[in-house]
């Protein structure tokens, strides 16, 4: 069992998968990151047993609906929303784990640049948190992302944690205490 906390929350994957706080890499704090601007990905998972590469990015709104930069990120025209920071993320992240396999040596992030490599089928998830949103609007904010990964040919799904939890039987979520 691998837990690790992000956006006031704790992730618990079982060790039927592996997993990688992406942006805790090695390979992308001291080569990616010396590109300005450039962002990663919350976690990057191998289900090997399915052959699928699978990216998390995680926005806990909670708490936070009536901030007036939380309101723009959340409206989908918005060049702030959280799916063109999510696309941009995605771009980032694919880039700096190729970038890793052209180095030398082994990196951290070498066994994701097989999957990347291969017919693995990869997904791109955005954990949206957001108390007030319908599964409308979780559809909307779906096809939206779709529309903006569609270069990718990934599979993309924007959800919130309760309906994520159904979809993967190897990973529990959890509020952390005090976080509204």
């Amino acid at each position: 069992m691998t837990n690790v906390h992000e956006s006031r929350m704790n992730f618990s994957f079982d060790s039927s998968v592996t997993v990688t706080k992406f942006d805790e890499t090695t390979f992308f704090n001291k080569h990616y990151k010396k590109l300005q601007e450039s962002k990663g990905i919350d976690f990057i998972i191998l289900e090997e047993r399915v052959n699928r590469f699978i990216m998390i990015e995680v926005k806990n709104f909670r708490g936070y609906l009536q901030d007036s930069k939380t309101k723009d990120r959340l409206k989908l025209q918005s060049s702030k929303s959280v799916i063109v920071e999510t696309a941009l993320k995605v771009r980032d992240s694919i880039a700096c784990i190729v970038g890793a396999n052209r180095c030398q040596q082994e990196t951290d992030l070498s066994p994701y640049q097989k999957a990347i490599d291969s017919k693995s089928k990869i997904k791109v998830i955005l954990l949206l948190e957001v108390p007030t949103f319908s599964k409308k609007d979780y559809k909307f904010f779906t096809d939206d992302l779709k529309k903006k990964l569609a270069w990718l040919n990934v599979r993309v799904l924007v959800t919130n944690m309760e309906m994520l939890q159904e979809e993967f039987s190897w990973l529990r979520i959890e509020n952390l205490p005090n976080s509204q």
